[in-house]
């Protein structure tokens, strides 16, 4: 279930994404790919919802990003970078019917999923470090 969902954050960097008046908490973990993304912020990405499941949106990484450990599916909540269509997405929904493959999972969002469900068809979508949060608390 998507309402109240959230997550515990196991060490990494804390984020802020903010659409309009809408702010989601994450973090993003020690991986290459979360630290080429996290050398980009801040930063404003155009997102796009797919269905009833994710948003996503283009963002240039270096080489380096693709050395991240790629799956197939994902966990509702999860912080990816899709390495075919070069995207950073955010799923919310929908994992019983995943239908994606190279997918490098780098983070979790801890909010309710719920407040990305009612974003509407697109949004600019701007991630920063949480610097007032400070680093996420390791096991």
């Amino acid at each position: 279930m998507m309402a109240g969902d959230t997550r515990q954050v196991s060490g990494g960097t804390r984020i802020t994404i903010r659409a309009g008046s809408v702010r989601i908490a994450g973090w993003l973990d020690a991986g290459p790919t979360a630290q080429d993304f996290i050398a980009l912020l801040p930063t404003t990405i155009a997102m796009t919802r797919w269905g009833d499941r994710e948003y996503y949106g283009k963002v240039l990484l270096t080489p380096r990003a693709n050395e991240g450990r790629r799956q197939e599916g994902f966990a509702n909540g999860d912080i990816g970078y899709w390495v075919p269509g070069g995207s950073f997405a955010l799923f919310f929904d929908e994992n019983a019917n995943p239908g994606i493959s190279d997918l490098i999972v780098m983070g979790t969002i801890t909010s309710d999923l719920a407040l990305l469900a009612g974003l509407g068809e697109t949004a600019d979508m701007v991630i920063e470090v949480d610097e007032a949060a400070g680093a996420a608390p390791a096991d």
